[in-house]
């Protein structure tokens, strides 16, 4: 594989972080919602499930370029770097925690 499209990119990291998150947050929740915990389980889903429709339309839309190149078109230059860069540390995070 010589090049990575922007499309594969995006699925690639979102299918990561909704697995990961679906995978290891799910006890956590089940435990502190008690009650409330089916109902807590299928809003993230659903939740999870908007952002991944959202940034796969976005990413359709610009398949030349890696999201990490023209997001700062879509937000600003000065809003989109600091989202990378929380974005990079939340993913060196969970991979601490894994």
């Amino acid at each position: 594989m010589k090049h990575v499209s922007a499309w594969q990119f995006v699925m690639l990291l979102t299918i990561y972080l909704y697995s990961e998150n679906a995978a290891f947050l799910i006890s956590p929740i089940i435990k502190t919602a008690s009650y409330n915990a089916v109902l807590s389980v299928l809003l993230g889903g659903v939740m999870g499930l908007i952002i991944i429709l959202i940034s796969t339309a976005v990413a359709r839309k610009n398949d030349r370029e890696y999201f990490a190149v023209f997001g700062k078109y879509i937000v600003g230059k000065w809003v989109h770097i600091p989202l990378i860069l929380l974005l990079t540390g939340y993913l060196l995070h969970r991979a601490s925690i894994v």
